[in-house]
């Protein structure tokens, strides 16, 4: 399992994981020259509660030691969350922070 480092002010959902891939020799590909399709398949009880269209991927860049957005679509009748990227690392799915400014209601 891999340790989530800070989030930033996101909702982590759910846990940081790993996507990982080998050559035909066993050697680790992290890089690729062309994009790759990665679906994320999600579980409607995981996001209760969530506003799933606001639904991010990021992955953790180890050298800016920060979470990184990932353009992406979510399919909310699908459960699923739709990237394109030339690498492999660390992701997670976070949840976009709703800003709220509460007012207090003055009389006079």
């Amino acid at each position: 399992m891999v340790t989530p480092p800070p989030a930033g002010g996101f909702r982590l959902l759910g846990r940081v994981f790993s996507i990982t891939a080998v050559d035909g020799r066993g050697n680790p590909v992290t890089h690729f020259d062309q994009q790759i399709t990665i679906v994320i398949e999600y579980a409607q009880s995981d996001v209760d509660g969530v506003i799933e269209e606001d639904l991010v991927l990021h992955y953790w860049n180890i050298d800016e030691g920060r979470w990184v957005f990932i353009p992406g679509v979510v399919d909310t009748q699908a459960n699923t969350l739709t990237i394109h990227l030339d690498h492999l690392t660390n992701f997670a799915v976070l949840e976009i922070p709703q800003t709220r400014v509460y007012l207090p209601a003055l009389q006079r």
